[in-house]
């Protein structure tokens, strides 16, 4: 069986999604990879979801 490991939100507005999906009960925290973009993730059961500016 086929399963998601991990999903990807682009958002223009970052604050914006992130209070949106905390209100939804996500918690995220702020990560960065090396020079790339700022950006928060959580877990969510066994797949992690993204919060990526546009």
């Amino acid at each position: 069986m086929n399963m998601v490991s991990f999903i990807v939100i682009y958002a223009r507005d970052l604050e914006k999604s992130l209070q949106f999906y905390t209100a939804l009960g996500l918690s995220f925290k702020q990560e960065q990879h090396g020079a790339g973009p700022k950006h928060h993730s959580c877990q969510m059961g066994g797949a992690g979801v993204g919060d990526i500016p546009v």
